[in-house]
């Protein structure tokens, strides 16, 4: 069976090319009897499951495309999609995921999430994600007609645009401290998120508890590369590992690990 990661599309009208990779990549990329598992930002902004237009029918004809063959699709929320709700997902056929979801694939025990959450540097961002996602925003946002939302999705992203250009490198990017958290009460040999834009694969060592297992545990890091990079697809099979590129034939490896 393959399993397939991506994350950071940032589906917009305005980038057709990137719509245009997500249909190579749902029409032609993926096995028979796979899991896909989508880690947030599928699209650039997303107001509700009642903003209907032409773009968003033909995302979402896609995604449900790929449920056919035996496939299976997940889906996690990230600083971007945050509303997708269940009419979506009945829509698309996709299974929605905690925030962060533990699985395991033969052997492998991997951690998966989008990712924002362990940039705990921007203190800011954090106290507004915690607000956003809130049943109460979200009830007050979604009570908005569409044109209100389309105006206040806006100013909300040329206000991060504004913040985030005041920022230093170290809060668009996780704390190293936090990842050591997750990884310790998790135990995972994989940690998979996207997010920060910073597409690489990290080895990290942290200790699950220093007086029961004096030695540290190991595990990757993979940090999925937004759509607006070569690292576009990451997946494992039985024993490998891959990162891909998406090519006019198919999927292109990039990277190959025995795992």
């Amino acid at each position: 069976m393959h399993y397939y990661f991506i994350s950071d599309l940032h589906l917009s009208k305005e980038n057709p090319e990137t719509l245009n990779d997500f249909k190579n990549f749902s029409q032609n990329c993926i096995k028979p009897n796979s899991r896909v598992y989508i880690l947030g930002d599928l699209f650039e902004v997303w107001i509700g499951d009642d903003h209907e237009d032409d773009f968003y029918d033909d995302v979402k004809k896609n995604i449900s495309a790929i449920s056919e063959n035996g496939n299976q699709v997940f889906f996690c929320h990230g600083n971007r999609d945050f509303l997708i709700g269940e009419r979506f997902l009945k829509d698309t056929k996709i299974m929605l995921l905690a925030d962060e979801t533990y699985i395991a694939i033969n052997h492998l025990r991997l951690l998966i999430m989008h990712g924002d959450q362990l940039c705990t540097h921007d203190a800011t961002y954090q106290e507004f994600r915690s607000m956003v996602r809130s049943t109460d925003w979200k009830n007050a946002f979604l009570s908005l007609d569409i044109e209100e939302r389309k105006e206040k999705a806006r100013q909300l992203r040329e206000k991060s645009k504004q913040s985030n250009a005041k920022k230093a490198d170290v809060a668009m990017d996780v704390n190293a401290l936090t990842v050591k958290e997750y990884l310790e009460n998790y135990n995972p040999n994989i940690l998979i998120h996207g997010h920060t834009h910073k597409p690489a694969i990290h080895n990290e060592t942290f200790f699950i508890d220093k007086n029961l297992y004096p030695q540290p545990s190991q595990a990757i890091r993979i940090v999925l590369g937004d759509w607006d990079k070569k690292e576009k697809v990451l997946c494992i099979t039985e024993d490998q590992l891959t990162i891909n590129h998406i090519g006019p034939n198919g999927l292109e490896i990039l990277e190959q690990r025995t795992v």
